[in-house]
């Protein structure tokens, strides 16, 4: 029986590029392998993706049109590349509409109209009084920085919201061209929140549009406003999926267990890794472990918020990374508990030392750009390493010494042989039976 494969995509802002430097190289190899329309969707189960990860993974399946027929995704993964090199300057720019103008305004006015507290109105006519009284400008300027980070978000994401309405249009999870998996978070509700293509085929009312689904996983607090929306007589409002699950890796395994028993689980009930290959592609891990906390009884909210500066959130930079860390610990786990191959199962490409420029969610110069796709090529030409749970530290994979383009390509050789495996003499696009859909809808299995 045919192995389930797994794409996961991490979230990390402009960092994306980092990953989506890898697919790049990945999908050349495809298609040197099956020709030049070979593209990452036709060889995935299941693409998962977390804030710009989410990002990726939309851009990848979403088909080109409308005829089912063709399905070809909207974006092969060197554009990808080059979406982010072009549009991260818009959508994260260095000048800023005024701070005293509402960043968080919806994409439709009847969610949250007028959503402007007095709290916001009380500080721009405190501020207004200052400028009248000629304070210094360095003054001015740190009240208007204080002012922004405190109550509003950094950007007003009005481009990124514009950009990918006009990417997806009406296009909904079902319409994805392989299974997608996409992580929010719900502040209406306090809980996590996944998008799933397979969700929605079992379920009208899980149908949720593509540009929804992108534009919830992406809103990164502080960063980005909330989005609010409505799904028939549901009201949503989701933040970035960076909170719950940055990496998604384990969420699409689960929806792998869920949806596929009869394929990954052994006859006695447990799970059964060697069915898998899953690929899960990080966007850079910090090499600077420490932290200047000055005097730590001066870390109230302001703080953690950024202050004095407010050039970074360490809250949430915290959390992306806690989250990150320990998957990779999760899944280590697995692996030696299971005995599983590491580069044959699973396949961890993740850069280990960025330093704290390289860390940046939002800076979006292009040379900065251009350096993140070099940093992208470079970790190719990096041995694989796994994550050694006693230490915490990333290692090289004991006994398979490979650099992570030599696991690619054996990758992709596998890869290609699943797809003709599962093709048989047919011609591609085949649709095969979902092992566990009692409702007798066929899923996609390209």
């Amino acid at each position: 029986m045919a192995s389930v494969t797994i794409l996961s995509i991490d979230g990390g802002g402009v960092r994306g590029i980092i990953p989506a430097t890898i697919l790049a190289f990945l999908e050349d190899e495809l298609k040197n392998l099956d020709g030049p329309e070979a593209r990452i969707a036709d060889y995935f189960d299941i693409i998962a993706g977390t804030s710009t990860g989410g990002l990726i993974s939309a851009m990848l399946t979403t088909p080109d049109g409308d005829d089912p027929e063709k399905r070809k995704p909207l974006f092969t993964a060197q554009e990808v590349v080059d979406f982010y090199l072009k549009e991260s300057q818009h959508i994260f720019p260095k000048e800023q509409e005024a701070p005293t103008k509402l960043a968080a305004k919806p994409l439709n006015d009847e969610d949250m109209s007028g959503n402007i507290s007095i709290i916001t109105l009380l500080f721009q006519w405190f501020c207004f009084a200052v400028e009248k009284l000629g304070l210094p400008t360095f003054l001015l300027n740190y009240l208007t920085r204080f002012e922004k980070a405190f109550l509003l978000p950094k950007y007003d994401g009005k481009y990124l919201r514009s950009k990918i309405m006009g990417l997806m249009g009406v296009k909904q999870l079902t319409d994805t061209i392989t299974n997608v998996v996409i992580p929010a978070y719900d502040v209406l509700r306090f809980q996590p929140f996944v998008f799933s293509s397979r969700q929605a085929k079992r379920d009208e009312s899980w149908n949720f549009k593509l540009s929804d689904a992108c534009i919830s996983t992406s809103a990164a607090p502080t960063y980005l406003p909330p989005h609010p929306f409505t799904n028939g007589l549901n009201k949503f409002c989701m933040v970035d999926g960076g909170l719950a699950a940055n990496n998604p890796t384990l969420l699409a395994i689960r929806d792998a267990v869920v949806n596929q028993k009869k394929r990954v689980l052994s006859p006695d009930g447990s799970l059964d890794f060697s069915k898998f290959i899953v690929l899960s592609l990080g966007t850079g891990a910090s090499g600077d472990k420490s932290v200047d906390v000055m005097d730590p009884d001066d870390w109230g909210i302001l703080a953690w918020l950024g202050a004095p500066s407010f050039s970074s959130t360490p809250i949430i930079d915290a959390l992306r990374s806690a989250n990150d860390e320990m998957i990779d610990v999760y899944m280590s786990l697995v692996i030696k508990a299971l005995g599983i191959t590491p580069i044959k199962n699973y396949l961890r490409i993740q850069y280990p030392g960025l330093d704290k420029n390289d860390m940046a969610f939002d800076e979006s110069d292009p040379k900065h750009l251009q350096h993140l796709k070099e940093l992208g090529k470079e970790l190719l030409n990096k041995n694989v390493t796994t994550m050694n749970i006693d230490k915490e530290e990333y290692e090289p994979v004991d006994g398979q010494p490979m650099t992570n383009a030599e696991a690619l390509k054996d990758l992709a050789a596998r890869l290609s042989a699943e797809r003709k495996s599962c093709q048989g003499n047919a011609v591609a696009n085949l649709w095969i039976k979902n092992d566990d859909d009692d409702d007798d809808d066929d899923d996609y299995y390209p």
